[in-house]
């Protein structure tokens, strides 16, 4: 199980990453990097392993950046699953959510949608 886990880990943290770089970053991606992440944790051998422990070590940051540190910081599996539940309990089953690449608040507008920024940090200097 925790192969499967530090294999699910890795392949959505790439995504996320390239996501990252091409500014489009989904929002099912984020959530996807932290469960399986958050399934790690606890983990004494993969605290151990070179690749899983750096990216362990970058999951609080990365959840506070898109605002999920709550479900992050979730004490139990099934807290962490209600609160993932509630998230997206007003949002219409099957529509892909989406969050800026350089501060992680929602987007939904089409344009900053495609241009991977929302209208806040597309307007600041880089």
């Amino acid at each position: 199980m925790l192969a499967e886990e530090r294999s699910c880990l890795l392949e959505s943290y790439g995504k996320l990453k390239q996501q990252e770089e091409t500014g489009q970053v989904s929002e099912s991606v984020i959530l996807q990097t932290l469960l399986s992440a958050w399934a790690l944790r606890r983990s004494w051998r993969m605290s151990q392993d070179s690749q899983v422990s750096p990216i362990l070590a970058e999951m609080p940051a990365l959840a506070k950046k898109y605002g999920l540190s709550k479900i992050w910081n979730a004490a139990l599996w099934g807290t962490m699953v209600k609160r993932v539940e509630q998230l997206f309990a007003d949002e219409a089953s099957g529509a892909e959510r989406f969050r800026c690449g350089r501060c992680g608040r929602a987007i939904w507008n089409p344009l900053s949608v495609k241009r991977g920024l929302g209208p806040i940090c597309y307007h600041k200097p880089r």
